[in-house]
């Protein structure tokens, strides 16, 4: 609902501290990424999985 209003008025602070947050969020994702980038260089893996005749796909 804050958002609609901040919206529909132009008044942005109402959502600083949701955006503030949101951004804090995402970039500690991002380095969490960078980080076991850095950790363990690049890595590919072959998925391993199977399919079951009852359940269908399954990841191993």
């Amino acid at each position: 609902m804050r958002y609609r209003l901040a919206f529909e008025n132009k008044d942005y602070s109402l959502i600083l501290e949701d955006h503030a947050a949101t951004h804090a969020s995402i970039q500690t994702i991002i380095n969490n990424i960078m980080w076991n980038i850095f950790q363990t260089g690049v890595e590919i893996h072959q998925p391993v999985w199977y399919v079951d005749k009852h359940d269908g796909f399954q990841p191993a």
